[in-house]
């Protein structure tokens, strides 16, 4: 984090590791209005306002792909916001992993079961492609903050992956209406196929971004 330098992701200026305590203290830029997570659950986020923070995540997250970082954990609870500002920052790199100077894939699997995608809900002879990884789970973020629930969910784990994996991706209109634009961007995020997902640098070019009104 100490190496990263982008407007929507947080900065860190100094790590105290005090060698009489068991913590280590991180000195971080403040953000006042808590996670994405939190501001989804008060209410949901109109669609004008997720495109304004998804923006700035896009664009973070295409700057980290160029430095051949994986984020890994994309999700609300690792995003903090600023309302005012409509602001969005990544802030947990604990599962970030960069990725070797020859190479795109990974070298072990994170992150939270309702993001992951479908090539890590099953067993896999090689390892995966790193970029798409991040992708799905913005997508899943992005669908959470509209819809205020998982587009994957299953009664235990197993079903989730399964979900994951073979379910359909629906909209809800009976929750949102939601433009066909992001429905687009969405189907785009969440193809099952990681070869075929859209990328970041796509994505800001996608209609939904480009356009001003929702």
């Amino acid at each position: 984090m100490k190496d990263l330098r982008h407007p929507n992701i947080i900065r860190i200026y100094g790590v105290i590791d005090d060698p009489n305590s068991e913590n280590i203290y991180l000195i971080m830029e403040l953000m006042t209005g808590g996670t994405l997570a939190d501001a989804k659950l008060t209410h949901r986020i109109p669609e004008p306002l997720a495109k304004s923070y998804f923006v700035g995540l896009v664009s973070a997250v295409k700057y980290l792909h160029s430095l051949k970082i994986i984020h890994r954990d994309i999700k609300p609870e690792n995003i903090l916001v600023s309302p005012a500002a409509k602001v969005a920052k990544f802030c947990d790199f604990s599962s970030a992993e960069r990725l070797e100077p020859s190479g795109n894939t990974l070298i072990s699997s994170a992150g939270t079961p309702a993001f992951i995608p479908p090539e890590l809900c099953k067993e896999y002879d090689t390892p995966p492609i790193g970029y798409p990884i991040d992708i799905w789970s913005l997508g899943v973020t992005l669908y959470c903050i509209i819809y205020g629930i998982y587009p994957f969910t299953g009664r235990t784990l197993t079903e989730m992956y399964d979900n994951i994996i073979n379910k359909p991706l629906c909209f809800r209109p009976d929750l949102v209406p939601i433009s066909q634009e992001l429905k687009d961007l969405l189907n785009q995020m969440l193809n099952k196929n990681p070869l075929q997902r859209i990328t970041a640098e796509q994505i800001q070019q996608h209609p939904w971004l480009r356009s001003r009104q929702c």
